[in-house]
């Protein structure tokens, strides 16, 4: 298949009919059997350039083009339903200037000379299937998919299923009407869905729309209950008597008892409405359910019947896209990373892609039984997303995964190429060659790295280096360094090489906690670290202890403890801890950080979760340390309070499990002031996440 003009100008009669085919197959795909093969975004750009072809060229318009209907035909598996009114689709805006351009567009359809006037009834753009719903005197009768937004699929057996829907309206409803909406299933229910698959060892579902749209096809009711739909409704196809406006619209819902989005507002301007997006652009990650955007309408219903529709969608009413968190592409090839530890990796090698603004081309993919649960395969498309909009990560196919052959573990290292050992406790594979290159390199940028002993000037690149040319095995390799051979690198000139040095130098002095966490002991992170040398004051007293004397330090479990003596009693332990006292560590010295004895806090051991506004999260750590507090990563029965940021996540909920006090910031700055007992019990919060009422069942 050639490749398309990228302009309108440029196409010619046969190139159009190739772009309607691809988009008629890329809505086949993304409608019918829920399997899209590009990215919103990308569709919406062919899009555009079709509409563009047709209106230079309106004589090549053909009966098929996805420009003469809206979505795509039923499947031909359910009932056929024909729409009373037609069910537009949205055009879509990816940027502010566009939609200020919506809005000016808007505002000179009515003949105003501005759009400040203009109000704007807003709402979030649910990502989930459109349904259509007919009530006669009161009484659900009839559910329909959107379709072609003329024809759609009778599903209303499957939509009974959902608790948050009225079987019954309120009374004083119309003798008919029929209401439109979103069908979806809320986050936490599909991971419980997926969880219950994994458990019986079922294929896992890739994402909750299209697990949504398929569930509503589903003929056995019992089933389709499982799947834990939800469904809001935001739109009416009669008049009702007495409505001017989209607000007043979705009050009459709620007064007949239909489930509406709680957090639609009416806006006023370009400001108003940008606010508004703004706001949920940030907040949307706290929501139980998906969106992807905001849906914004003229609110007042005689404006729109001014303005009407174009051939796909009015002209009072744009959907704003949120910048996209999750794209396909092609997972091209796996390849597998050694670790510091020995854990070997495999690593998402994959088509390049735009995501937030940044280029995707690598994911890690943790473990082989991660691979066989998201079902990934070589030459798959793939949904990619950014965990946190920071990290991307691979969550799943999106097209049939049986077509591909499935992905084997490799049986040797990739660097040193020794038979590697399966891990049965991370379900991980693991190179046993401690004298393993690429081990090596990681224990070392591990050793150097800012949160371990911080060391400037020794990256990646030199560290290498450094092993390229048989200067450094391990770590304290470093501290035998000197400046004749630093130079004999390249690019590493005298003035480098003793700032290099320098700073090894100074390295000797950096806190104990930092040297713990540096040797890169399993098991135990930054946190553990720093708990573990305020309980035992240096590295050596550490050394000496029991195994059930390390257990009855908070954050310490069996794991970690087994992991500490194992290391300690290592003759690879022992061989780097005698060479780094060498160098000039002093493994007998205490930690210049160790918490006050005394001190608000004393004792209490407090752990931060979420994002912090008024201070910055490492300044809020040292204050609780300073008060004596310990600071620790993980929530257990030991902890004492949890400090709950925005966009808190799995600690929140299961210190709600445990019955540990929450606090939000201006309780933590309480406590700090005035210890365990001076704040007021109301600083405590809830901090839910649950926005949307209608989604309790």
């Amino acid at each position: 298949m050639s490749a398309l003009p990228a302009t309108a100008e440029q196409f010619d009669r046969q190139q159009y009919l190739q772009l309607v085919r691809e988009l008629n197959q890329h809505g086949r795909l993304y409608h019918q059997l829920g399997r899209p093969s590009i990215s919103d975004a990308e569709y919406d750009r062919l899009y555009t350039l079709l509409l563009q072809v047709e209106d230079r060229q309106p004589g090549w318009i053909d009966a098929g083009s996805p420009s003469r209907r809206v979505g795509a035909a039923p499947a031909g598996e359910l009932p056929e339903v024909i729409h009373a009114r037609q069910q537009y689709s949205l055009d879509n805006s990816y940027s502010l200037d566009d939609l200020r351009e919506f809005l000016a567009r808007t505002a000179e359809g009515l003949g105003l000379d501005s759009a400040d006037s203009l109000e704007w009834y807003c709402e979030l753009k649910l990502d989930g299937a459109s349904v259509s719903l007919v009530y006669e005197q009161g009484r659900f009768v009839l559910g329909a998919t959107r379709g072609d937004g003329q024809r759609g699929e009778e599903i209303t057996g499957a939509l009974r299923t959902i608790r948050s829907l009225p079987l019954q309206l309120a009374d004083g409803a119309p003798e008919r009407i029929t209401v439109r909406g979103e069908a979806l299933i809320p986050q936490r229910d599909f991971a419980a869905l997926n969880e219950a698959r994994a458990a019986a060892g079922l294929p896992l579902f890739a994402n909750p729309r299209n697990t949504a749209s398929g569930s509503l096809k589903l003929k056995d009711p019992k089933e389709v209950s499982q799947r834990r739909l939800a469904v809001f409704l935001y739109d009416v196809v009669e008049e009702l008597s007495g409505l001017d406006s989209q607000s007043a619209l979705i009050a009459r819902l709620q007064e007949l008892g239909l489930p509406v989005f709680p957090h639609g507002r009416v806006c006023r301007g370009f400001e108003d409405v940008t606010a508004y997006l703004q706001h949920w652009q940030q907040a949307r990650h706290e929501l139980p359910v998906e969106t992807d955007g905001v849906v914004l309408k003229l609110n007042r219903l005689d404006q729109r019947e001014r303005l009407g529709y174009t051939r796909r969608a009015p002209r009072w009413a744009m959907a704003y896209k949120f910048p996209s968190t999750r794209e396909i592409t092609r997972l091209k090839e796996i390849t597998w990373q050694v670790g510091r530890t020995g854990v070997v990796t495999p690593v998402a090698e994959l088509e390049p892609v735009r995501i937030q603004g940044s280029t995707v081309a690598r994911a890690t993919l943790h473990n082989l039984e991660e691979i066989e649960r998201r079902q990934l395969r070589v030459g798959l498309r793939v949904y990619v997303e950014k965990g946190g909009e920071v990290i991307p990560k691979v969550t799943g196919p999106a097209e049939d995964p049986t077509l591909f052959p499935p992905v084997q573990a490799p049986d040797r290292c990739p660097v040193c190429d020794t038979d590697l050992q399966r891990d049965p406790e991370q379900v991980a594979l693991r190179c046993p060659n401690r004298a393993c290159p690429a081990q090596a390199q990681a224990a070392i940028e591990h050793f150097v790295s800012r949160k371990a002993l911080d060391i400037e000037g020794i990256g990646s690149r030199l560290v290498s280096a450094l092993l390229e040319a048989g200067l450094v095995r391990d770590v304290p390799d470093l501290y035998a360094l000197n400046q004749e051979q630093l130079q004999s690198l390249e690019r590493m000139g005298e003035k480098n090489a003793a700032k290099v040095l320098a700073n090894l130098r100074a390295s000797l002095q950096q806190d104990p906690a930092r040297l713990l966490f540096a040797l890169g002991i399993r098991h135990v992170g930054e946190g553990v670290a720093r708990v573990l040398l305020d309980r035992f004051g240096n590295i050596q007293a550490l050394r000496a202890a029991s195994e059930e004397e390390l257990q009855a330090v908070p954050d310490v479990g069996p794991r970690v403890a087994s992991s500490l003596q194992e290391y300690f009693r290592s003759e690879e332990g022992q061989q780097r801890l005698e060479a780094l006292a060498r160098a000039g560590f002093d493994l007998a010295r205490g930690d210049a950080r160790a918490l006050p004895e005394a001190g608000p806090l004393a004792g209490k051991t407090v752990v931060l979760t979420g994002t912090l506004t008024r201070v910055d999260r490492q300044d809020a750590k040292r204050m609780l340390e300073a008060a004596g507090a310990r600071v620790s990563g993980s929530i257990s029965q030991k902890t004492d309070y949890l400090v709950a940021g925005e966009k808190a996540g799995s600690k929140l909920e299961k210190a709600r499990q445990l019955g540990i006090a929450v606090l939000d910031e201006d309780g933590m700055l309480r406590l700090l002031s005035s210890g365990p007992s001076g704040p007021d019990p109301s600083s405590t919060t809830e901090h839910s996440q649950e926005l949307f009422d209608g989604l309790d069942r």
